[in-house]
């Protein structure tokens, strides 16, 4: 999944990243616009986008076929766009 703009990553399934019990092991990152992140299915995540202007645009989610992979090399199936609307 890669994002238009830049975006904090503050929690997986559920669970804030940086607060206790797991916050020694954890902590919310920055994932800047373009820089994709590889989630794998059923995988949730909260991104807080924060825009001083307002922004219409797409994040792009490309599908990889894991089970056919080889090495890091994965076979792709198809492309998805989420649309993104900040007034």
């Amino acid at each position: 999944m890669t994002f238009p703009v830049d975006v904090a990553i503050i929690a997986f399934d559920g669970r804030a990243l940086g607060v206790p019990p797991f916050g020694n092991y954890n902590s919310a990152f920055m994932l800047r616009a373009g820089n994709p992140i590889l989630i794998s299915t059923a995988r949730r995540f909260d991104a807080l986008f924060k825009m001083a202007t307002p922004f219409s645009g797409f994040a792009t989610v490309n599908f990889m076929d894991t089970q056919a992979a080889d090495g890091d090399l994965m076979p792709f199936l198809m492309t998805a766009r989420i649309p993104i609307v900040i007034k």
